[in-house]
């Protein structure tokens, strides 16, 4: 029996090499574009001097909790080094690993999974996924977004490899490894509760779409049971240990379960008011311009694209399941996050309407900006594979950017005229930009002219395609 040789795909080790590098040099030699984060970066640096056996308390005491599942896996860089530059490069480096696994990661789905022969379109797809402002932004501070980003696209490669199985071993074990990777996720940040969620009802909607459930139930049930138990329990005890040692409560800690819930349920009460709903679908519009700009339209393309995909699919005219996974993945996790969010946020947006000023929640990215990348995947494989669809997307694509463009001139981006941004990772998608903690540098329009242009080339290249066709 002889062994299949697999080689490395060049495009990939490309890629993967080019961010990894870029990034490091960047991080290291030139000034790049970043936040003062104060407690939001301590918070998280915090967990990896606990698990080094430095003691943090003083200076946690009255941080917000921040998670510790990525950070406690670099302990050791605070074992290895002495200068604290040096070991906030690690953390940087360890970051720009992950964005290149990311890469790594989307150029597999699209060439395994949606069946994207043209390695180049690929390639450059999983590059604009890369180039994506908030995952480069982010990799630029220590902060579990980065983790949490890589985690979305591991969990979606799961599922679709798990998609392609029939009942056996593999199936056993790929189900394991998913339910591995959520519990996992609980150890990141909060916010995972909500991922966890999305991936059940991606199973739930595939198993009614389908007939056929793509995990082992009698696995995957008991094993995400005990498994976020046994994080829960986890997250408890470093709470005590590390943020509640002054307070000595955790349940007053920011960002836990118990206290984004209570948040949530006071402000459902407010969307029984006109102002309430009135403030609430303003943030779900700004939010959704700002995702616009972010990814220079290809939201909309991958909107206007899934639904042409879901009605063929539905008809069963199309059979490709490993898309479905993917739309759905995407639509759910993007709206539920911007719902959720948005709902938590909205007395604090209130409190500043009534007091004149704009609120960061109508700009905010940081939470749903993880979902972005398989949308960006979508929207790639939408104009490379249906290459016909590419001139049946324009008209809608315009139609829905001009009404969204209308909108928020109207109703929000006036109210941000003459207002400095003060906001920690929050910038204005709109100019003139006002200087402030977000500083508008020559990296940031780097990321973005690379952006623009890798997304120009190729949806030319899909144009091209159609005319030859």
């Amino acid at each position: 029996m002889t062994r299949r040789n697999r080689k490395i795909d060049p495009y990939v080790a490309v890629l993967f090499a080019l961010v990894v590098i870029g990034r490091t040099f960047f991080t290291s030699k030139i000034f790049m574009a970043t936040a003062v984060t104060g407690a939001d970066e301590i918070g998280t640096i915090a967990s990896a001097a606990y698990f080094a056996g430095y003691d943090w308390t003083e200076v946690m005491a009255d941080t917000i909790y921040y998670g510790f599942g990525y950070s406690m896996l670099l302990a050791p860089v605070f074992r290895l080094f002495r200068e604290p530059s040096a070991i906030h490069q690690a953390l940087l480096f360890s970051n720009n690993v992950l964005i290149g696994l990311c890469g790594v990661l989307g150029y597999g789905i699209l060439t395994r999974f949606f069946g994207m022969k043209n390695r180049i379109s690929a390639v450059l797809t999983a590059a604009i996924m890369v180039l994506f402002f908030p995952l480069s932004f982010n990799g630029n501070i220590f902060m579990n977004e980065t983790m949490l980003s890589l985690l979305v696209l591991v969990v979606l490669f799961l599922m679709l490899r798990l998609n392609g199985l029939e009942k056996g071993w593999k199936k056993n074990i790929g189900t394991v490894l998913l339910s591995v990777v959520l519990c996992y996720s609980l150890l990141v940040h909060t916010r995972s509760l909500v991922f966890i969620a999305v991936t059940i009802a991606v199973i739930a909607c595939m198993f009614w779409f389908t007939r056929q459930c793509m995990v082992n139930a009698f696995i995957f049930v008991p094993c995400l049971a005990v498994g976020g138990m046994l994080s829960q329990a986890c997250i408890k005890a470093v709470q005590r240990r590390l943020w509640s040692v002054e307070a000595g409560k955790s349940s007053e800690l920011a960002n836990t379960a118990e206290y984004l819930t209570a948040s949530m349920l006071e402000n459902v009460k407010g969307l029984f008011s006109y102002t309430g709903i009135k403030l609430y679908l303003m943030e779900i519009l700004g939010q959704i311009y700002t995702m616009t700009v972010l990814t220079y339209g290809i939201n909309i393309i991958a909107f206007v694209g899934s639904i042409i995909f879901l009605r063929s699919f539905i008809r069963k005219r199309n059979k490709e399941r490993n898309v479905m996974i993917a739309v759905i993945f995407s639509v759910i996790g993007v709206t539920v996050t911007m719902a959720a969010s948005s709902l938590a946020a909205l007395d604090v947006v209130q409190q500043q309407m009534d007091a004149g000023t704009a609120s960061k929640w109508f700009l905010y990215s940081r939470y749903w900006s993880i979902y972005m990348l398989p949308v960006i995947l979508l929207g790639g494989y939408f104009l490379s594979h249906y290459r016909r669809l590419a001139t049946k997307l324009f008209v809608p694509c315009l139609v829905l950017l001009l009404v969204l463009v209308f909108l928020f001139s109207g109703y929000l981006g006036y109210r941000f005229d003459g207002q400095a941004n003060v906001s920690t990772g929050v910038f204005y998608p709109f100019f003139p930009l006002d200087s402030g903690l977000m500083e508008t540098t020559s990296q940031i329009q780097l990321f973005s002219r690379l952006h623009y242009l890798c997304w120009r080339y190729f949806y030319c290249f899909s144009c091209l395609s159609v005319v030859r066709s």
